[in-house]
């Protein structure tokens, strides 16, 4: 397999990292000098096609960072569609049972979603959501509603299972 890598293209942006001996191909060659003692000149990690995996990086640290730095937006409360979605949990709770890590919220509320997509704020037992005006928004309200109820379980952060259930639970196929 390793056969595969050793005549591996450089990456396309290589050249624009490459600007004679002041480079950082220059001072990284040079450091490896000092430490090593032999005057080869060793690939930097931009010449290694290495970019890509520090843009990766950076894009994994921006998305933790922003899921778990960023506050929720306030909350203006939706009474009518709590007391409903209460009403749905009770009869959703014999089925919901059955499944393995259920626990039911004890106390969560459901806000009203200016902009972007529902979600569920497992932090503060809340639901954003726009309104309850289709049989999609009944999905989507059932939705961010149990991934609060299996938020302690691995399940609950699997979209496909949770999906196919709050499908069941309203009755779409």
């Amino acid at each position: 397999m390793l056969w595969r890598y050793a005549s591996r293209p450089k990456s396309p942006l290589a050249p624009l990292f490459q600007r004679g001996k002041a480079s950082c191909a220059a001072r990284w060659g040079d450091v490896y000098l000092e430490q090593n003692g032999d005057n080869k000149h060793h690939a930097t990690p931009f010449e290694k096609g290495g970019l890509r995996g520090i843009f990766l990086l950076i894009l994994l640290i921006l998305l933790f960072s922003s899921h778990y730095a960023t506050a929720s937006p306030p909350c203006q409360p939706l009474p009518e569609i709590q007391q409903r979605l209460g009403q749905f949990a009770r009869g959703w709770h014999s089925k919901l049972a059955m499944e393995t890590g259920y626990a039911p919220p004890a106390r969560y509320t459901v806000c009203q979603l200016k902009s972007g997509l529902p979600f569920a704020d497992h932090r503060l037992k809340r639901i954003y959501i726009r309104g309850l005006a289709s049989e999609d928004d009944e999905i989507t309200l059932a939705h961010e509603y149990l991934h609060l109820a299996f938020s302690h379980h691995p399940r609950g952060h699997d979209e496909v299972f949770i999906e196919a259930l709050a499908r069941r639970l309203v009755g779409v196929p």
